[in-house]
């Protein structure tokens, strides 16, 4: 099954002839916190190239991020005319009980010196004008 953010990206991806995400309402989570993958895998050659193997957090930085403010910030760097609201807490339905904090640290990469994670919507907004700029040019 394909994640809301696979999804998501995909739908940004199709041409605006075939499909047409503005005007789409979009109800999220507000009560999960995360912390976005933006720069994932620079951050695993890093490790790669410093020969490091282990179980490391590599997450970029985010205090009391949501899925809603996520995909918020990604409708705003699209500039799309798209709703996106809170969803109630009880609104999707979980098959098994999570925790409401899904975020994380970097410890291990700090007391290494290599964590590359920058700030969430800094690397958003550089990735998004990555794609925009490989979408529309």
């Amino acid at each position: 099954m394909l994640s809301f953010s696979q999804i998501f990206l995909t739908l940004l991806l199709i041409p605006s002839s075939s499909f047409k995400l503005n005007s789409l309402e979009f109800k999220l989570y507000n009560s999960f916190i995360l912390n976005p993958l933006v720069e994932i895998v620079k951050q695993i050659k890093i490790l790669i190239n410093a020969n490091q193997f282990g179980i490391f957090n590599c997450v970029n930085k985010a205090e009391y991020i949501s899925r809603y403010h996520y995909v918020k910030k990604i409708i705003e760097l699209f500039e799309l005319d798209c709703k996106v609201q809170r969803a109630p807490k009880n609104m999707f339905k979980r098959v098994a009980p999570v925790s409401n904090n899904e975020s994380a640290l970097n410890y291990k990469l700090e007391l290494l010196k290599i964590n590359c994670m920058r700030n969430w919507d800094e690397a958003l907004s550089e990735y998004i004008n990555i794609l925009k700029d490989s979408l529309y040019n």
